[in-house]
């Protein structure tokens, strides 16, 4: 019956701990006495670098597409290619007519980072481009 099987469950001491979330600690404990009473602290765990200099391995290259403008001027195209990356004035003419003739010209190619930053620079100018990953 129910009463039965409710005397049952009462008189049988539980299992589950009581308090189920804690969780015993691994780490070793020791023991710091002080003006008071003792007083238990983990040991802090010591992290050792790996020895040695980890190499510096290159980052694959990203290309810097500058697309076709019919909206800016080719020479406020050019003034901007040698603003931001450091071109010639020639060779900012030829990456230019070269994005106007074909639809896309590369600007640079570097790093993902650098990439990125110069493809933002060229979005505050009012140009269109784009980073895609070197073949």
């Amino acid at each position: 019956t129910l009463s039965t099987w409710c005397k049952a469950r009462i008189s049988t001491p539980s299992l589950r701990p009581l308090r189920p979330f804690a969780v015993a600690s691994k780490a070793p404990v020791m023991m710091v006495s002080g003006g008071g009473g003792a007083v238990l602290e983990k040991k802090p765990e010591i992290l050792v670098a790996p020895q040695g200099t980890p190499e510096q391995t290159p980052g694959k290259p990203y290309h810097v597409l500058l697309f076709n403008d019919p909206v800016n001027t080719k020479e406020y195209v050019c003034q901007v290619l040698c603003e931001i990356f450091g071109h010639s004035k020639s060779k900012a003419y030829n990456i230019m007519q070269a994005a106007h003739s074909s639809g896309f010209a590369v600007c640079n190619t570097t790093d993902k980072e650098e990439a990125d930053l110069q493809c933002a620079k060229l979005g505050e100018k009012n140009l269109m481009s784009r980073v895609v990953e070197a073949d």
